[in-house]
């Protein structure tokens, strides 16, 4: 029986490390974007 939770959750734990991976390099770009119109728009 936890074999097969643990083999259910491998996967998603995966995907969640990606997504958080995702969003993290999102919120990078957003900083990136956001102090470029700063400097632009100042």
């Amino acid at each position: 029986m936890d074999n097969d939770v643990a083999t259910v959750a491998a996967p998603l734990k995966e995907v969640r490390q990606r997504d958080i991976r995702t969003a993290a390099g999102q919120l990078e770009i957003d900083s990136q974007l956001y102090s470029w119109l700063h400097k632009r728009y100042r």
